[in-house]
């Protein structure tokens, strides 16, 4: 992470040890895990569908969250808030919401869900890094 200070490498590293992707396109989510190898050293699940990234929260207890904003069967803003709702250890985690289409609406309404930073669709190593060292 050529732009990121080294001190916040470390305490990122330490805070991205288990991440949870919430998105129904494998090569999108592929990708993704790929990207967070270059900034930390991670454990990486994903998940297709938000009934079963609930389920996985619940065994797996992630340190990070990325959701997909809509696609079939995958809500982000619902899966945010039934997060933050429930009685789950990871209920206050961050959340880094991610989206092709980014509009004002989309962006407030992941915002009053309870999603930390919003990620748009493409994006790079150094964007995956930045969202990183923001929450």
């Amino acid at each position: 992470m050529a732009s990121v200070d080294p001190k916040n490498v470390q305490r990122i590293a330490s805070l991205a040890q288990r991440v949870l992707i919430i998105d129904p396109q494998p090569q999108s989510a592929r990708l993704l895990s790929e990207l967070l190898r270059d900034h930390v050293r991670s454990q990486t699940w994903t998940a297709p569908t938000a009934a079963k990234a609930l389920a996985v929260v619940d065994n797996l207890n992630p340190q990070i969250i990325f959701v997909e904003m809509s696609a079939p069967e995958v809500d982000g803003c619902a899966f945010t808030r039934t997060l933050r709702r429930s009685h789950l250890r990871s209920r206050k985690i961050p959340v880094i919401m991610m989206t092709a289409t980014a509009t004002a609406a989309g962006i407030l309404a992941a915002r009053d869900a309870g999603v930390h930073e919003f990620l748009r669709k493409p994006f790079t190593t150094k964007d995956v890094g930045l969202r990183l060292e923001a929450v």
